[in-house]
């Protein structure tokens, strides 16, 4: 199996360059330079529970301990395998801002026994050890023919130039290295040296765990503790707290500003209707039917396609303007639809029938826009018309009834929108199907 990054070792210059950086300043004497300190404070959990509380860096975490990937190639191994994309969130962070908050520790291991560092207690302190790690010493291992390293320029055997073994926080630090390392090759390109930016990129600092001397299985338990009984905070909150925050980007802003008003204004059909908060609905609240991060995600959505279609229709970005078409839209639904509308037994309100309905938005608009030889958006008169023209025919006595449609190549049925013939597809794949079933629905009635 061909080997990643992500599974082996910092290439050799890479580490070299690290340690060079935690070397430099030519001011300090030799000893300082050639010994990193680093002051741990004990943490008692209990009998031998070896385990302190301290600071580290980038750089040291990325020279001293090796990490421990859990693959084919190692099945003892304690790092799960991990997500580019958290990865590369985590970086673009780094990259964004000289402030990324990381406040979860890092948990590490140092081997018992390793020449590369020794613990030394503090003087009338006997919570406090000093850990001191011989970074001159690592760095001539590193220069020596001993460390060898593949064609790519990976060690060979990176547990032999580590103190120790990163347990968790992966992620966290695969993002800040990446970060640090990206800047360093554009300053490189620039021919820029000694570059500031780099070197505090590199000087990251993490809250860190460690503990000593504990065995492979004991790791193991560490990790599975820290992460069995994790519980991720809900959609719900998390968009809560990315709104208070001002972690949006420009587009999900919009929709965020756009969906508190479909949940607040009065004259508003989703009033009270999207659910921005865990737990219990204050007592007489109606029931909601889908929630803050899922409304944003459908108006973001639907809002990068409407701005892809012609100027003459396309709804000018405000807060208002956007609320109403999306109010006037919505509205039409249930005038069109008033026994689905707020009603368990059909999905029309239920987290799939908005899926459907926001997917739909931009071709029926233009379809409206075309029947109703006005360039203009809209209003909710002329969804109506068109919702009824979609979805309703005629029968024999001149009722308007429910189109049928074939559903999974079985007999048709009524496009009513009723939980007992649509529930079943509530699924992303059913959903899916849906979708086309409905584009394919207004091609053959309304398109041109």
């Amino acid at each position: 199996m061909e080997k990643t990054e992500f599974t082996q070792a910092r290439k050799k210059t890479e580490l070299l360059y690290m340690l060079e950086m935690m070397m430099r300043d030519p001011e300090a004497p030799e000893e300082k330079r050639n010994n990193l300190k680093i002051y741990i404070i004990n943490v008692d959990q209990g009998p031998n529970s070896c385990l302190y509380t301290t600071k580290t860096k980038v750089a040291f975490l990325n020279t001293c301990i090796e990490r421990l990937p859990r693959n084919y190639e190692h099945l003892d191994g304690i790092q799960r395998a991990l997500k580019q994309k958290n990865v590369d969130d985590i970086e673009q962070g780094h990259l964004k801002s000289s402030r990324y908050d990381t406040p979860n520790s890092v948990t590490i291991m140092l081997k018992e026994q390793c020449n590369f560092y020794e613990l030394q207690d503090v003087a009338g302190m006997n919570e406090i050890k000093c850990l001191v790690i011989h970074l001159d010493q690592i760095y001539e291992y590193l220069n020596s023919p001993e460390a060898e390293t593949n064609e790519e320029g990976f060690l060979i055997d990176p547990e032999v130039a580590t103190i120790g073994y990163m347990i968790d926080g992966h992620h966290r630090n695969e993002g800040a290295y990446n970060a640090a390392k990206k800047i360093k090759e554009v300053m490189e390109e620039r021919e820029i040296q000694d570059n500031d930016e780099v070197y505090q990129k590199y000087q990251y600092e993490f809250p860190t765990s460690i503990y000593i001397g504990r065995s492979r299985k004991d790791m193991a338990g560490i990790f599975g503790g820290i992460n069995n009984k994790q519980q991720k905070p809900s959609a719900i909150h998390v968009m809560a707290i990315r709104q208070m925050s001002l972690d949006l980007d420009e587009e999900e802003d919009l929709a965020a500003r756009v969906m508190e008003k479909m949940n607040s204004e009065n004259d508003s059909v989703l009033k009270d209707r999207i659910k921005v908060c865990d737990g219990r609905l204050p007592k007489g609240a109606p029931a909601t039917f889908l929630n803050n991060a899922k409304m944003v995600k459908l108006i973001t959505d639907w809002w990068k396609v409407a701005m892809k279609n012609p100027s003459s229709w396309k709804c000018k970005g405000t807060d208002n303007n956007i609320y109403t078409f999306l109010n006037d839209y919505l509205t039409a639904y249930k005038e069109v639809f008033p026994e689905a509308w707020d009603n368990k037994n059909y999905v029309l309100t239920k987290t799939m029938g908005f899926d459907i309905i926001f997917s739909i938005c931009n071709q029926l608009t233009l379809n409206a826009v075309d029947i109703s030889g006005v360039n203009r958006l809209p209003d909710k008169d002329a969804f109506v018309s068109i919702l009824q023209k979609v979805f309703f025919t005629k029968d024999d006595s001149g009722n308007m009834v429910p189109v049928e449609v074939e559903l999974d190549g079985e007999n048709a049925v009524p496009f009513n929108w009723e939980s007992s013939i649509y529930g079943s597809h509530s699924s992303g794949k059913g959903i899916n199907i849906l979708k086309k079933i409905v584009e394919q629905l207004i091609i053959s009635r309304v398109d041109h």
